[in-house]
């Protein structure tokens, strides 16, 4: 798995409803929503653009029992969650290749 600090992770926790959300809505990141996201969280961002989907669900796994985020991170075991998840590391790497 790539290497995420315990604040890295502790991060990318708090997250997680807001990443539900925007499955659940069907949501399409516009560039704008990039570019802000890149400046506010970049290590989350060089995270995923380094990341599997393989990554994403050993995080996914390593913390599905949790009290606050479990029962969100069990969105990601189904079709629509993959499928998502593939989504946005895709953004991410398209929208690291658009800075270069």
């Amino acid at each position: 798995m790539a290497k995420l600090s315990p604040e890295m992770e502790k991060l990318l926790l708090t997250m997680i409803p807001r990443v539900v959300g925007w499955l659940r809505m069907g949501k399409e990141l516009t560039k704008s929503e990039i570019k802000v996201f890149r400046k506010l969280y970049p290590d989350i961002v060089q995270f995923a653009e380094n990341a599997t989907i393989e990554d994403f669900l050993e995080f996914n796994a390593k913390y599905q029992n949790h009290k606050i985020y479990g029962e969100h991170l069990k969105v990601f075991l189904t079709q629509e969650g993959v499928e998502y998840l593939e989504y946005l590391l895709e953004l991410a790497k398209k929208s690291s290749a658009e800075d270069d």
